[in-house]
């Protein structure tokens, strides 16, 4: 007699799906120095199993629209990156359409509209300007004459927008970093890209002595601040805080944990805004700015008292 053996069913196959991350970022071009910055968080999203795409978008708005079509071809369900608000505000019609979220940890451009699948980490350049115009208030009872110098980007003409708003068009004047000689005026704030600043710190190095020199957000990268420090002028940097590599590597930290509970998470944003982390409007709760010394304190002191009176 035969003896039937009743196998058990094998059981269903799990397929696991794989969310890709992609990282945009300027590998090239003109915002190079952050680079370091994309291929760590690269890193640390493989290492804590999250697939991801490192794309250079180079800083400019064409590049990143190729850089949002490989994306969306290559199955990529959420971006972190696009420092340039130039770039970031190119590609939000094509991230919406494909259903692509898009978390922001640095671009900073007021006009971009968050929230609807769009998540900002950073303060804005509105609140840039108020922080320089309050510090400038706080350490000056009579707001000296204030002389800006701009590097033509889009980046500067909207940061100096901004603080015309706060200072008044009256206490502004405005030249080029391209400009030969020393700042007319005992403040000297200075809007420019990274590449721009640290040629205008380097160029203008002696004829700055005795001014107090405010750089914007752009030249808050270490080949900057390293060149500041050298340099023993009394400077500071708009430093968003938390700073942009931390709010990098929080954003990364994010997705990880987002990525181990997405079956029950549902998507980013929806996870995200539940716990806290940001606002229905798609801000952070929590981020500003300040204004930080690049040299030592004495040194700063000396320097701001010199700095008040005209040379």
């Amino acid at each position: 007699m035969k003896h039937l053996h009743i196998l058990d069913k094998p059981a269903p196959l799990r397929v696991v799906r794989v969310v890709r991350v992609g990282i945009a970022g300027s590998l090239s071009g003109q915002r190079v120095a952050h680079a370091p910055f994309f291929h760590a968080a690269r890193d640390f999203l493989e290492r804590r199993g999250v697939q991801a795409l490192l794309g250079d978008d180079a800083s400019t708005p064409a590049r990143a629209l190729e850089l949002a079509d490989e994306f969306a071809r290559g199955g990529v369900r959420l971006v972190v990156g696009h420092f340039n608000s130039d770039c970031a505000r190119a590609v939000m019609p094509i991230y919406r359409a494909h259903g692509i979220e898009l978390l922001l940890p640095a671009s900073t451009d007021v006009g971009l509209e968050t929230g609807h699948g769009v998540y900002r980490l950073c303060a804005d350049d509105a609140a840039q300007a108020r922080a320089i115009a309050l510090w400038l208030r706080e350490r000056h009872a009579q707001m000296p004459a204030v002389e800006v110098r701009v590097d033509g980007s889009a980046y500067a003409e909207r940061l100096l927008a901004s603080l015309r708003a706060e200072l008044g068009s009256r206490s502004v004047a405005v030249l080029s970093t391209a400009e030969p000689g020393a700042p007319r005026a005992p403040i000297c704030v200075v809007l420019a890209l990274a590449h721009h600043a640290l040629s205008f710190l380097q160029r203008s190095h002696y004829a700055l002595a005795g001014r107090t020199m405010v750089f914007s957000d752009e030249a808050a990268v270490p080949e900057f601040n390293q060149a500041a420090l050298r340099s023993g002028l009394a400077c500071w940097i708009v430093t968003p805080d938390p700073s942009y590599d931390i709010l990098l590597n929080r954003a990364c930290a994010w997705v990880a944990q987002w990525n181990e509970q997405r079956r029950s998470a549902g998507s980013f944003g929806s996870w995200a805004t539940g716990l806290g982390h940001l606002l229905p409007s798609g801000q952070a709760r929590r981020a500003a700015w300040l204004l930080r010394p690049c040299v030592h304190t004495q040194a700063v002191r000396d320097h701001l008292l010199s700095a008040t009176h005209p040379h």
